[in-house]
């Protein structure tokens, strides 16, 4: 009995300092678990903030995309409107070009009208003082 009480005993002595190693064990995984997540935890908030960040950025660029999309469609819509002031300008500054060399060749027709007329007067006025000399 002695003997079979002391390999028991020697038994449960080897088994407890197993326990005792794997719950050190356990506690030392557990440990470096613990650190692990505190880690992945960080990192995660890091993601989380720069996923914040961008979505951020991509709402910005989305209303600025919006916005040039809104100020190209109105400047294409002034230019039009410009494009087609422009254009009756033109063409009111082409008719009142046309009204004007029209206007300076019938002064040049009067011009010469009136030339031929002061030198028919004067051809009438030589050949009356020829017919009283």
């Amino acid at each position: 009995q002695r003997r079979v009480h002391g390999r028991l005993r020697s038994e449960l002595e080897r088994m407890s300092i197993e326990s005792e190693q794997r719950i050190s064990r356990l506690m030392e995984e557990n440990r470096a678990l613990q650190s692990r997540l505190q880690q992945v935890v960080s990192e995660n908030d890091s993601l989380q903030r720069a996923l914040a960040i961008s979505e951020q950025s991509r709402k910005e660029l989305s209303e600025d995309r919006d916005r040039l999309v809104h100020d190209k469609t109105s400047s294409l819509s002034h230019i039009a409107t410009l494009r087609t002031e422009i254009i009756e300008e033109l063409d009111k500054a082409k008719k009142r070009a046309e009204n004007a060399e029209q206007t300076v060749s019938r002064l040049r027709q009067q011009l010469v009208n009136n030339e031929l007329d002061v030198n028919n007067k004067m051809k009438k006025k030589k050949k009356k003082k020829k017919k009283k000399n």
